[in-house]
């Protein structure tokens, strides 16, 4: 998980990070798996500092969160970590005309629907 340093470490300090930030929201860890998409037992593995995870669920983590990618992007990869800007897409998605924010609207549906009946098929 981490660029530079002992991983095991870092992971164990950004699942501490992240536990306070979820206590500081008054979220749980299953509000947070449901936002993000994993499972519950993939957030619990984090927080613990059993493993790490990958950037893209960092991103994940900071959106559900509401704060910025780069906060979250240090906390799970240390405070050098270089982070690029992230473009703001919710302004880029209220400009978009009606039509195509509904047929992005319909294909996440779609998607997650899908996902929803592949966690019931392996349960």
């Amino acid at each position: 998980m981490a660029a530079t340093g002992d991983s095991a470490e870092q992971n164990k300090q950004f699942g501490e990070w992240l536990r306070d930030e979820l206590k500081s929201r008054g979220m749980t860890q299953i509000e947070l798996a449901r936002r993000i998409g994993k499972t519950y037992v993939h957030v619990r593995r984090v927080i613990s500092g059993v493993s790490g995870t990958k950037r893209a669920t960092v991103v994940a983590i900071a959106y559900a969160l509401g704060i910025p990618v780069s906060e979250a992007i240090r906390a799970a990869y240390g405070p050098g970590t270089e982070v690029r800007d992230e473009p703001n897409w919710r302004t880029r998605y209220d400009e978009l005309p009606p039509a195509e924010r509904q047929e992005i609207d319909d294909y996440i549906d779609y998607r997650y629907q899908r996902w929803l009946k592949k966690q019931v098929k392996v349960k």
